[in-house]
């Protein structure tokens, strides 16, 4: 069962380093990959569906299965997280995350980002730093919503990128639904001064929801270690997403 009638889909960005420095990759438009910041970044656009897992899954097969990441060899590393530096400026990555619903709550999507960050799950220093960078626009700020896909959805673009890892992708992709779909629960069991994992498995119990039940399993009755580590190739650490299935996957 899920809880939201509502869509969500997102638009994650991750980099290609060589030698810890950016390599821009030019104008890329694919159906499920695109290029963006002048070239500096990629993002991926998977369909939009009503499960966090689901979503999860469908960029892991974007990652494993498109041409284009197909051709960069191990020479590079593919990073998410919130800065890389490039010969020319600091390059922001954000975890934008659509919603087919104009009922957004700003403040429990705030709070879950903010408690997400405090433990590390995003990566604290570097989010705080993106925030800060603000692209001059305000760019990753707090409560940062603006119309997508020609005003169908909002895109909620305060996260940065949570593609670091499939845990964190999909405990923040199952925690913005739910900020979404019942935030008055998600604010009254989200305190930013009690933040802990325990905290967080508290909160996912509240709600009769399939993709809340998985994080609960998966993630914290097995006490996964859910601290960021962005400097990680995401094509090593997306290989982690098998332990999100109920069966063994080979």
């Amino acid at each position: 069962m899920l809880i939201n009638k509502f869509t969500i889909g997102a638009d994650p960005e991750f980099a290609v380093l060589r030698d810890e420095q950016v390599v821009n990759v030019g104008d890329i438009e694919g159906p499920r990959l695109h290029s963006d910041h002048l070239g500096d970044v990629l993002e991926f656009t998977p369909a939009p569906v009503k499960s966090a897992f689901v979503l999860t899954k469908n960029i892991n097969a974007i990652l494993k299965e498109d041409d284009y990441i197909k051709h960069f060899d191990r020479t590079v590393k593919l990073v998410g997280g919130a800065v890389v530096k490039s010969n020319r400026r600091l390059v922001t990555l954000g975890g934008h995350i659509h919603f087919s619903t104009r009922e957004i709550n700003l403040e429990a999507l705030d709070r879950t980002t903010n408690i997400l960050e405090r433990l590390d799950i995003l990566p604290k220093k570097d989010s705080a730093r993106r925030r800060c960078s603000g692209m001059g626009n305000g760019y990753g700020a707090w409560s940062d919503l603006r119309d997508s896909n020609g005003g169908r959805t909002v895109e909620y673009r305060t996260m940065c990128s949570w593609l670091h890892h499939p845990f964190a992708a999909f405990l923040c992709l199952t925690f913005g639904k739910l900020a979404v779909a019942q935030p008055g629960a998600v604010l009254s069991s989200l305190i930013v001064e009690k933040a802990s994992y325990q905290t967080l498995e508290k909160s996912l119990r509240l709600f009769n929801d399939a993709d809340a039940q998985r994080a609960i399993e998966k993630l914290f009755e097995k006490k996964v270690d859910l601290t960021a580590k962005i400097d990680v190739d995401i094509r090593d650490s997306w290989k982690n997403i098998s332990k999100l299935y109920r069966r063994a996957v080979a």
